[in-house]
């Protein structure tokens, strides 16, 4: 029997899921609210089936960007975007890609995600936290904002950007959501 290609990563990326699924989340429980080592790690060769592995609650899908669908935009925008991996330690928890925005002078919060596997465990906020440290340190003197598109149903994404300072700019992307903007 002949597998095709795409078969064959298909049984990959879901022998990583299974692996990924056996992962005992509650060991990291009791760390909620603590400085957890949060790290993130750009997508290569080495890490790319299990990025494309991660996955978000079912009804969460109409908010974000699957990491396929995102690394998809990642690589047609390769020239000023970059695609992470966010780390807990050495275990893979979730996704961000970042995007300058030359027309705008600011950096986008493209995608970002904490797996089903890893949410409500206080990772969202310091991996946010992480990500935009990481952009302070590409902006080089040349922005001094974040900007973020939000859908205004999903409110808890909401309460996470709010509270880390993004500011609600009361205006619409071109997709109807919510444009949130944090400046350093």
């Amino acid at each position: 029997m002949k597998v095709e290609p795409v078969d064959a990563i298909k049984g990959s990326i879901n022998a990583i899921y299974r692996i990924h699924e056996k992962i005992d989340t509650d060991k990291y429980k009791e760390k909620k609210g603590t400085n957890l080592m949060i790290s993130l790690r750009e997508v290569t060769n080495d890490n790319i089936e299990a990025v494309l592995n991660l996955k978000i609650k079912e009804e969460q899908q109409t908010f974000v960007a699957s990491s396929c669908k995102s690394l998809a935009y990642a690589y047609v925008n390769k020239d000023n975007t970059v695609a992470f991996g966010i780390y807990m330690d050495n275990t893979l928890v979730g996704y961000a890609s970042i995007i300058f925005d030359e027309s705008d002078n600011m950096f986008n919060l493209w995608h970002f995600f904490i797996s089903e596997l890893f949410q409500g465990k206080g990772i969202g906020k310091q991996a946010l936290g992480v990500v935009v440290e990481e952009i302070k340190g590409k902006s080089l003197g040349i922005a001094n904002k974040v900007a973020l598109g939000v859908e205004e149903e999903n409110v808890v994404a909401i309460k996470l950007y709010e509270s880390f300072g993004f500011k609600d700019t009361s205006e619409r992307d071109e997709d109807g959501e919510i444009i949130m903007i944090y400046e350093f």
